[in-house]
């Protein structure tokens, strides 16, 4: 049966995930990835020029999603709506995004050494930092600047660690009540 070439890349995309869970990205083989996706070591490199682009292509959607969620300015876009949940939206946002990518997320928590994606932790410290900052300044808080990396670096683990650790629904309530408790100061 011939399969269609983007089914082939969906295949490959998929052993390479669970190859990455499995190995994380340093130990993971391409001849492995090939095994499991039914096809030579050869023809993955049709469909990808490296190890590293198979890798990146297999974030990428997830990246992207992360990206806007994170980018997405939520206090400024329902400040007019007063008592609306916003900590609950971003909670379930949060829960859709580790749902719908679990492997992807276990590979970037896990998985990365000697990639560019090193890096990508930092990143993300650097963009709620910001993002935290902004909502305080608007709120015009006297606050020490070193403060706004230690609660993302906060939020950012305490987040991973209730994802990793309860389930569900649990896990959106967890979420819920730590935003509560966290956001006190900017209400």
């Amino acid at each position: 049966m011939q399969y269609l070439k983007e089914d082939i890349r969906e295949k490959i995309i998929d052993a390479a995930l669970d190859e990455f869970v499995l190995k994380d990205y340093t130990n993971a083989s391409m001849r492995s990835i090939a095994e499991k996706s039914e096809i030579t070591v050869g023809n993955i490199y049709r469909y990808f020029k490296s190890k590293e682009d198979l890798l990146e292509q297999c974030l990428k959607p997830m990246l992207d999603v992360l990206e806007r969620f994170i980018m997405a300015d939520y206090m400024l876009e329902y400040q007019d709506k007063e008592d609306f949940p916003v900590r609950e939206l971003i909670a379930r946002n949060i829960i859709r995004i580790y749902q719908n990518f679990p492997r992807e997320f276990f590979v970037l928590r896990h998985g990365l050494k000697n990639t560019h994606y090193n890096a990508y932790y930092d990143d993300l410290i650097k963009k709620v930092t910001d993002k935290i900052r902004r909502v305080t300044l608007n709120q015009q808080m006297d606050v020490h600047p070193m403060l706004f990396e230690v609660v993302a670096r906060n939020q950012i683990n305490a987040v991973i660690y209730i994802l990793e650790h309860a389930k569900g629904e649990e896990a959106e309530e967890i979420i819920n009540q730590f935003f509560m408790m966290s956001f006190k100061i900017f209400k």
